[in-house]
């Protein structure tokens, strides 16, 4: 079964199950998205899964051995906290605009949430790139994981697949949008970038 998040709702009414998703539209203005992708132009991208493009900041994992080590790394861009201060701004909004069942989750991830690394991933329509569903590692990450759709319009997917008929939600991520993922789609559904 297929259901649609309505960004308006902060929710996907077909799917009772589904929460722990903010969509934030208009999370940028077009100046300060291309400010950013100058910004980024100026990284190196490396060749990474799935066909995709991909800039690193943060420490260096091993997911196997659960260790870090952060000899390499000479900090955040400066453009990251700039999407954490919006990020807090549209969130407190957000809580007082929408209340919804999955509320007190999003101010505990939210208190506990701290910028500690950043991806950026270039996806490539003739490589057929795209993100594997997955579920982010507990150990590195916290509570609240956000992605910036800066370039294009995008759609992301999450799966819940421990029931006998599989569910799956499809998220429309506008340019310049963000979304917030915690709580239940945090932990217990996987998401992906499906190729097109």
């Amino acid at each position: 079964e297929i259901t649609y998040f309505v960004p308006d709702l902060q929710s996907a009414p077909s799917c009772p199950s589904f929460s722990g998703v903010r969509v934030f539209t208009d999370f940028l203005t077009s100046e300060e998205a291309d400010s950013m992708l100058l910004e980024i132009e100026k990284g190196t991208f490396t060749k990474a899964q799935s066909g995709k493009l991909k800039q690193h900041y943060g420490p260096k994992i091993n997911f196997n051995k659960k260790k870090m080590n952060s000899s390499q790394f000479q900090g955040l861009p400066a453009y990251a906290w700039l999407i954490e201060d919006r990020f807090r701004k549209r969130a407190d909004t957000d809580l007082q605009n929408h209340q919804t069942a999955d509320q007190a989750e999003f101010e505990r991830a939210l208190q506990s949430f701290e910028t500690t690394d950043l991806f950026v991933l270039r996806y490539s329509e003739q490589d057929s790139s795209n993100l594997d569903f997955h579920l982010d590692d507990t150990y590195a990450y916290g509570e609240l994981i956000l992605d910036l759709s800066l370039e294009s319009d995008s759609v992301l997917t999450f799966l819940d697949g421990e029931k006998k008929s599989p569910s799956c939600v499809r998220i429309p991520l506008p340019a310049r949008s963000l979304v917030a993922i915690f709580g239940k789609a945090r932990f217990k559904w996987e998401h992906a970038i499906l190729a097109y």
